[in-house]
């Protein structure tokens, strides 16, 4: 194939895919939902909340070596949260609890 029709595939390639695009991420999709404090986090249960994040890692450490699967997230205050499964909930505390 000569140079000029190899051009011409590679820009209708990206003309192709510019649509693509264009319709998969329309410029009026709504925002993505705001934060709401105490918003449902599925299956997880908070335990933890108001904590800053060094502490949110400590508490993190001493779930795992306990055993605990947890994770933490963010909140709008700087805090975080700790999250535990509901079979875990009662035990996570008693880890966490000074």
């Amino acid at each position: 194939m000569p140079f000029s029709s190899n051009l011409v595939v590679a820009l209708a390639v990206v003309g192709v895919l510019a649509l693509v695009l264009r319709w998969a991420y329309p410029r009026d999709r709504p925002p993505p939902a705001a934060f709401h404090p105490g918003e449902d986090y599925g299956l997880l249960t908070e335990i933890v909340s108001q904590a800053t994040t060094p502490d949110g890692r400590r508490f993190l450490a001493r779930l795992r070596e306990a055993g605990v699967r947890a994770t933490m997230t963010a909140d709008r205050n700087g805090g975080v949260r700790i999250l535990v499964f509901p079979d875990d909930a009662e035990r996570a505390r008693r880890v966490v609890e000074p």
